[in-house]
């Protein structure tokens, strides 16, 4: 949280900061370092080593992004090694791993890090929200003159993006001024590339500079307004100013994909769209098809559900009324409170 370091602009960045003595932290027995974190192993080797000379007892929350599954299992290999590399350091630097992900009991998965004597809790436990912000989000959606249709991710989902653009080409054809388009997650300055650019990030590989300047072409060609990927405490005031009318979830049936939660389900329920999502795990296993969201499986059929939800506000209406029961049910911090506490003993107790 940013309250942790008012007197700087990124909060991720507080190098030299004692974080342990910070009243925040002090009175705490157990540091959460959770699942996103900053690349820059220096910043995590000072967070580790604050919080360890307090003795501290630091928890990891495992990521899909943190999984052993080969180049070919990543979308055009846009994580690097690099990436990796420094994520294993600072896993290797905590006393505890928990994995609140149901891939987890695949023994065959592998996991980038984790060391001889390391606590590895897998613990299936659902992503929430809180219940005040997400009426207060509620309050602020708009209505449109268009339909409006969301996309968002982070880079290494632009194959997905690739992959569902046909669909999105074909609804802008069909209903012209009718619907836009807003993607989050893309970011501006790549609407001016061209491809001929020289680049030594190891994560902007050739294939990735390929993808984005065809995905650029077609965002041009939609009309499209995009979003740069925002951190995550803005993540919902972004959601929450588009107030999109329908959110497309598009996965691969990879390892990847499927590591992933069902976290998009509940951001953009949160922000009022309906859903159509791909009909792969993991949203196939909480989710009911034409109850809380439209599941497709192939290029026609994201246009068929995508034109039956621009065509019927009432249908929009009802996935969106059923999907915020299914939230205020099941992904609500009161709801998953018990699972972490149950996690955090189950490594604890074996602490001297």
């Amino acid at each position: 949280s940013s309250d942790l370091f008012p007197s700087h602009d990124n909060p991720l960045e507080p190098y030299g900061m004692d974080i342990a003595k910070n009243p925040h932290v002090d009175w705490a027995d157990i540091i959460v370092f959770p699942r996103i974190l900053p690349v820059d192993p220096k910043i995590n080797e000072q967070l580790l080593k604050c919080l360890k000379a307090n003795n501290k007892i630091i928890v990891f929350e495992h990521d899909d992004y943190y999984f052993k599954l080969g180049r070919s299992n990543y979308n055009k290999n846009q994580i690097s090694k690099d990436s990796l590399e420094s994520t294993a350091g600072t896993i290797n630097g905590c006393d505890m791993i928990i994995s609140p992900n149901h891939i987890l009991n695949d023994s065959s998965v592998e996991y980038v890090g984790g060391k001889k004597g390391q606590k590895f809790i897998k613990k299936e436990i659902f992503n929430a929200i809180a219940p005040n912000d997400w009426l207060s989000a509620k309050n602020k959606r708009k209505k449109h003159k268009t339909v409006k249709i969301l996309i968002t991710g982070a880079p290494n989902h632009l194959i997905d993006w690739i992959d569902i653009s046909p669909a999105l080409i074909k609804i802008k054809e069909k209903y012209g001024d009718k619907v836009s388009f807003d993607i989050v997650g893309f970011r501006k300055e790549y609407m001016n590339l061209t491809g001929k650019e020289r680049t030594n990030n190891t994560n902007k590989t050739p294939e990735f500079l390929e993808d984005v300047v065809k995905l650029k072409d077609i965002f041009k060609q939609i009309g499209a307004k995009v979003h740069n990927f925002v951190d995550f405490q803005k993540y919902p005031e972004i959601l929450n100013a588009i107030s999109p009318d329908i959110g497309i979830i598009k996965t691969t049936d990879s390892i990847f994909d499927i590591c992933k939660s069902t976290l998009k389900f509940i951001d953009y329920t949160m922000s009022g769209a309906a859903i159509v999502c791909s009909k792969n795990k993991p949203y196939t296993n909480e989710l009911v098809d034409k109850v809380d969201v439209l599941f497709a499986d192939s290029v026609d059929n994201f246009v068929d559900k995508i034109s039956e939800l621009v065509e019927s506000p009432e249908l929009r209406e009802s996935l969106v009324n059923n999907a915020e029961n299914k939230v205020f049910t099941y992904y609500t911090i009161g709801n998953t409170v018990d699972a972490w506490v149950s996690a955090f003993k189950e490594g604890y107790r074996d602490w001297e």
